[in-house]
């Protein structure tokens, strides 16, 4: 990568408000560049927000190979709660399917994009979080179409500790984050103590960016295969369309766009957290943030334009040392 065009994009951080809590360059496995502010550091786990929903994607898929869960998409959700009194229970709720919760497409009532923090204070207000998204009516104009709900990734995760008998948590403990050397890692829970699917997982950047790279590598790493690799290319293929520009497309719990020409995939969450994976680059993009800080036009303007070569290429110590100064928080 050009150092002297990343220097140009720290150059850019610099200037712009808000700043980033931390950024990560990761090109063919090797950190490139790294920086942090605001009083964090790459010890400091920090709340990822949405991007919790695209572990959870994976530590499904992790369930559906361990036989945890059913194999097929097509379960009913329902079915894996025989014993609740489930409000608005008609036709349209009983066949909703796992697949269309992980592709946000139930046609569940739930207004997060146009009412954002109003349906998060009352989801969290509600004494039982699980049962708040089971009894909302479905709006049947809007099923297999994407709106996007933070309670169906939550409902996934308390399917999981039902059929695992134990947290979701403490499953992707054993079967995600150990064969990475994941340590450094909190998931919280709601009132009920199930893990909660939609958010509330803290990691650090590098970590998160191993994750990163456990997709970019087909779910493999250090040998052994974490995620089955079809998994991994389903949850980063289209699934369903959103309509939304900058996410085109929606995967099991990733966005699909296209930057500067090349088709990339995102885990984003709330207040800026991005991990922002480009496979024929081999580049992993990681930023975390506590403002709205979106990277896409750094990733364009700054970090695409830096790779210019898959090979060596020569060094511009000039360039180096005053990137690593740059760096500095």
């Amino acid at each position: 990568m050009k150092s002297e065009k990343l220097v140009e994009l720290f150059r850019f951080m610099k200037e712009k408000k808000p700043s980033s809590d931390g950024l990560l360059i990761i090109r063919n496995g090797y950190i490139v560049a790294e920086t942090y502010g605001n009083g964090y550091s790459k010890f400091r786990k920090h709340h990822l927000f949405s991007v919790t929903k695209s572990i959870m994607g994976a530590v499904w898929g992790i369930a559906m190979r361990d036989g945890i869960v059913s194999s097929s998409l097509d379960e009913r959700v329902v079915s894996y709660f025989p014993e609740l009194k489930i409000a608005n229970h008609d036709d349209s709720k009983q066949n909703m399917t796992i697949r269309q919760f992980l592709t946000m497409s139930s046609g569940l009532a739930w207004p997060e994009w146009e009412q954002g923090d109003q349906v998060w204070r009352e989801w969290d207000a509600s004494d039982d979080q699980l049962q708040y998204v089971l009894d909302k009516p479905i709006i049947k104009e809007q099923i297999n179409l994407f709106n996007y709900n933070s309670g169906e990734p939550h409902v996934l995760s308390a399917i999981v500790e039902r059929k695992a008998g134990r947290s979701t948590f403490d499953f992707a403990r054993e079967k995600l984050f150990a064969p990475l050397g994941i340590t450094n890692v909190d998931w919280k829970t709601d009132k009920k103590g199930i893990t909660m699917g939609g958010a509330g997982l803290f990691m650090t950047p590098r970590d998160l960016a191993k994750f990163g790279y456990l997709y970019l590598k087909q779910g493999e790493w250090d040998g052994a295969q974490v995620i089955p690799a079809e998994w991994v290319r389903a949850s980063t293929s289209p699934q369903m369309p959103t309509n939304l520009p900058g996410g085109e497309h929606y995967g099991y719990y990733f966005w699909l766009t296209n930057l500067a020409g090349h088709t990339v995939y995102e885990a984003v969450g709330a207040h800026g957290q991005y991990m922002i994976v480009i496979p024929d680059l081999d580049v992993i993009v990681v930023q975390t943030s506590s403002e709205s800080v979106d990277p896409d036009k750094m990733v364009m303007d700054y970090i695409i334009p830096s790779a210019v070569s898959s090979e060596p290429i020569p060094v511009n110590h000039e360039a180096n040392k005053v990137l690593q100064e740059l760096m500095l928080p």
